[in-house]
């Protein structure tokens, strides 16, 4: 199992530093940027992302370094945490707009087994104490 685990986590961070550097690539011009095909709505909502001038250099760089940072164990939970926000919104995007939530769902789901094999380096966020020392 751990193999398999091992498998599917070398695939989603390729994927996700892949996607990452290209989105970056496309940004500083260069590549072109992809003919997809989408709903109008999604069509609109990365058109707008790209009008931002902002929006995509930030995925670009989330993408890539969370990829990278989940292919550690030290930073894997860093690097879940990163990309917890952005994996949310494309599983939104695919049930809501595109109505294919295979794509999303599974996103999440293998973000959600990385996530909680790490567990425990999070339950210091749920324990922090606001005393002061």
């Amino acid at each position: 199992m751990k193999k398999t685990i091992a498998a599917l986590r070398l695939i989603f961070c390729t994927y996700y530093i892949t996607v990452g550097f290209l989105v970056l690539l496309m940004v500083m011009g260069f590549i072109d940027k992809p003919e997809l095909n989408l709903n109008p709505q999604s069509t609109a909502l990365l058109e707008a992302f790209h009008q931002s001038g902002f929006i995509f250099p930030l995925l670009g760089m989330a993408y890539s370094s969370s990829g990278i940072m989940i292919l550690f164990r030290r930073t894997r939970p860093l690097g879940v945490v990163i990309l917890a926000p952005l994996v949310l919104a494309i599983m939104l995007n695919h049930i809501i707009l595109d109505g294919n939530p295979i794509w999303g769902i599974s996103h999440a789901a293998l973000l959600f087994l990385f996530a909680w094999q790490v567990r425990d380096a999070f339950v210091p966020l749920w324990n922090y104490s606001t005393e002061e020392k």
